[in-house]
């Protein structure tokens, strides 16, 4: 993934084995297998959030594309922000990919992160940075072959590249998300582990602030996900307790989820055994029970493919008009939610548009950049005309 030619396949690789988790959570629910709250939370729903919407500011919007996104040629990385700028987000997540800046120890490239970093801010757009994945020379000794998914050998070396990019980046960026998906094996082999990420939090929070004292630290960015019988999987309410229990409260200005819900609407009640968008009423039932209720809840990820999803009970047809109820829900949802901070949404434009492969299908707009439904949805959100 070192060049702007990179295949559709190695690109996607993140995105790929983050949707199947996400569909393997929606077949298994569907069929009857609820993912696990936290341990004090009620058998009984909490009621419905009853904050009217109209009263703050609309939460913020953003979109983010991984790491196809990255490698897109310079005319339609530009296409793609301007289509962004143009719908009234105000943000744009950009992976800063320490496998990719430092694949040799002490030989920094940042030319393409500084690319992308740089047409996002000539546009106005606010950058979330998720500082992610190990070059082969500093995984762990339980990592095998050449997977940049696994966790570092020490939080230490992951705290000083997140001390570099912060160093470089000061200017233009101010918050900073821990890795993606720590709750999947498939981001952090060879197996998830809570109390080590939380270790790479704090080490990375003291860090970044040593060199950007203002910035916003956040940790968490956890995938929708079952409990595995093999540990390879963690729900994300599971892991935010993990988290807390191991003293991640005070090296973490803000706590991040993917909860997508698809083929669900976010506030779809007969989905709560499994609609994590829904389920975030427990992870904040987490956080008030450390101490720790009024810290914002950034959603970092979410959507939905326009595409053929299975199920439980079968397969599910996502249409662009499906799709943009679901994106919509959601945004209403987030604004009923207590301190819910940047609303993301996965992602600009479709790869392949109508491709039978979900993955490739979950822009906004269509491969040719013609707008969805779920655009101009986004556009009556913020007010753009």
């Amino acid at each position: 993934m070192r060049s702007h030619s990179v295949t559709v396949s190695a690109a996607c690789r993140h995105v790929v084995v983050a949707l199947l988790a996400i569909s393997a959570l929606a077949v298994s629910a569907c069929a009857g297998i609820g993912t696990s709250g936290p341990k004090s939370a009620s058998p009984s729903l909490p009621a419905q959030p009853s904050a009217s919407p109209s009263a703050t500011p609309p939460v913020p919007v953003g979109f983010g594309g991984g790491q196809p996104m990255m490698y897109l040629p310079d005319s339609q990385l530009a296409r793609e922000f301007d289509a962004v700028k143009a719908s009234g987000a105000t943000w744009i997540r950009v992976d800063v990919d320490w496998s990719d800046v430092e694949a040799t120890r002490g030989h920094m490239d940042w030319a393409n992160t500084d690319r992308v970093v740089n047409a996002a801010r000539r546009r106005g757009l606010l950058v979330l940075a998720a500082i992610v994945y190990t070059p082969q020379w500093a995984h762990d000794g339980s990592v095998s072959g050449r997977d940049t998914h696994g966790r570092p050998a020490t939080p230490e070396l992951f705290a000083t590249f997140a001390a570099q990019a912060a160093t470089r980046y000061g200017k233009d960026v101010t918050s900073w998300e821990i890795w993606n998906e720590p709750n999947l094996a498939i981001f952090f082999a060879p197996r998830p582990d809570a109390v080590f990420y939380t270790r790479m939090l704090q080490a990375a929070y003291r860090s970044i602030h040593a060199v950007q004292p203002t910035a916003t630290v956040i940790g968490g960015s956890l995938a929708p996900a079952n409990d595995s019988a093999d540990g390879s999987t963690v729900p994300p309410t599971t892991f935010v307790e993990q988290m807390y229990a191991a003293g991640a409260k005070d090296t973490m200005d803000a706590v991040s989820i993917h909860p997508y819900s698809y083929p669900a609407n976010p506030s779809d009640s007969s989905t709560a055994a499994w609609n994590t968008f829904y389920r975030l009423r427990y992870v904040r039932d987490t956080m008030r029970h450390y101490g720790d209720g009024t810290k914002a809840l950034w959603l970092t990820e979410f959507g939905s493919p326009t595409a053929t999803v299975e199920t439980g009970t079968g397969p599910v047809k996502v249409d662009d008009q499906r799709q943009a109820e679901i994106i919509s829900d959601g945004l209403r949802y987030a604004n009923l939610l207590p301190a819910i901070g940047p609303v993301f949404i996965y992602s600009i434009r479709d790869e392949q548009t109508g491709s039978p492969i979900t993955l490739l299908n979950f822009g906004v707009l269509r491969t040719d950049y013609s707008p969805k439904p779920s655009y101009d949805a986004i556009k009556q959100y913020t007010g753009v005309r």
